[in-house]
């Protein structure tokens, strides 16, 4: 199967995490110190849970349950370190008030107290046997030091003509990307009072649900009459007459 890594950086000049955490101006004494002891994500395990990382939320979104009045159950990031080491990340149900307002995708963070726990054996959003999890005790720094040598975006494609091959895996979730050709009316569900839209990339349709929806209209007016290229991220593909969802 034809996979493409795509990992993105800028161009400016760049400093190792631990020892820009030094620096005068990045965190406070006691933050600079932390920083010192901090470990790569691959090196996480099950042995402890008061690891301390660095890490940018490369990927952030709601987990929601549409069968119970679109609650939320779980915040769920991808996390990626100065290595490209990647890692799922999740804020349980309890803790979402706490930690909602403080976790931003796109930035940077320095984190103690990191719970590493099993990945569930399905719909994984990047490979990997742990996952990290929050807990109540977690503390977290941002990090607004410009000069960050870690990638801004991670994906992992599946090639579209390949995706007949990921129909019965629900192990991976898949990233695509492709031409946008099409776009459907936004659908209300009454039974689970949330919204559905369909879109179309090249030779498979794919289903938005819940914000979304209402979110690539915004891409369409950047179209100005050029063809507009999609990524869409940890899907589940399925057949459906014929064709992947």
């Amino acid at each position: 199967m034809n996979q493409n890594k795509l990992d993105g950086h800028d161009n400016k000049e760049k400093m190792p995490l631990g020892k820009m955490c030094q620096t005068a101006n990045a965190c406070t004494e006691e933050w600079q110190l932390i920083a010192m002891s901090y470990c790569s994500l691959k090196d996480l395990n099950q042995s402890r849970d008061d690891w301390i990382i660095i890490a940018r939320v490369i990927r952030c979104w709601e987990c929601i349950n549409f069968k119970m009045n679109n609650d939320v159950f779980s915040i769920d990031m991808v996390l990626m370190d100065e290595q490209s080491n990647v890692m799922h990340g999740t804020i349980p149900k309890n803790r979402v008030p706490k930690f909602r307002s403080q976790i931003h995708e796109g930035c940077i963070y320095l984190i103690r107290n990191v719970r590493v726990i099993e990945c569930d054996t399905s719909y994984k959003p990047v490979e990997g046997t742990y996952r990290i999890q929050f807990l109540m005790t977690k503390s977290l720094k941002e990090i607004k030091e410009p000069r960050v040598a870690i990638p801004k975006f991670y994906f992992k494609f599946y090639v579209i003509h390949d995706l007949d091959n990921r129909s019965h895996d629900t192990t991976l979730l898949s990233d695509v990307i492709g031409i946008l050709n099409g776009i459907g009316e936004i659908q209300e569900i009454i039974s689970t009072k949330t919204h559905k839209r369909y879109i179309r990339l090249e030779t498979i349709t794919i289903s938005l649900w819940g914000k979304i929806c209402d979110e690539i209209n915004e891409v369409l007016k950047m179209e100005n009459g050029k063809a507009i290229v999609i990524i869409v991220t940890s899907t589940n593909v399925k057949e459906f007459q014929g064709d992947y969802l």
